[in-house]
C-alpha cells in the first residue's frame, strides 16, 4: 500500500517474486512478498510492473531470487520441510 497506485483490497495472500513453478525457490522466504489480493491479482496479470516494484522497493528479494533462481531443485521435499521447521523454531524462540 503507498507504493502504487492500485486499489487495495481483499485479504493478505502470498506473492512469490520468481513464480511457485521454480520449485528450487517456491518456498524460500525470500521469494515471499505479503500483498493484498487486489495487489496480488493485478500484479499476477502484469509482470513487468512486479518486476519493477520487486526491484524498487525489495532489492533484497530481488537480488536473493537473481541469484538462485538458476539452481536446480534436487526434489528432497524432506530437506524443505526440515529447512521451513528450522526457520520457524528459529523465530518462535
Amino acid at each position: 500500500m503507498g507504493k502504487d497506485d492500485v486499489k487495495c483490497g481483499g485479504p493478505l495472500q502470498c506473492a512469490h517474486v520468481e513464480g511457485r513453478r521454480n520449485k528450487y525457490l517456491r518456498w524460500d522466504r525470500l521469494n515471499a512478498i505479503c500483498l493484498c489480493a487486489g495487489h496480488h491479482r493485478y500484479y499476477t496479470d502484469y509482470p513487468i510492473a512486479w518486476g519493477s516494484l520487486i526491484r524498487s522497493h525489495f532489492p533484497i528479494h530481488f537480488w536473493h531470487v537473481e541469484i538462485e533462481r538458476c539452481k536446480l531443485w534436487d526434489r528432497d521435499i524432506d530437506a524443505v520441510l526440515a529447512r521451513l521447521k528450522a526457520e520457524y523454531e528459529a523465530v518462535s524462540a
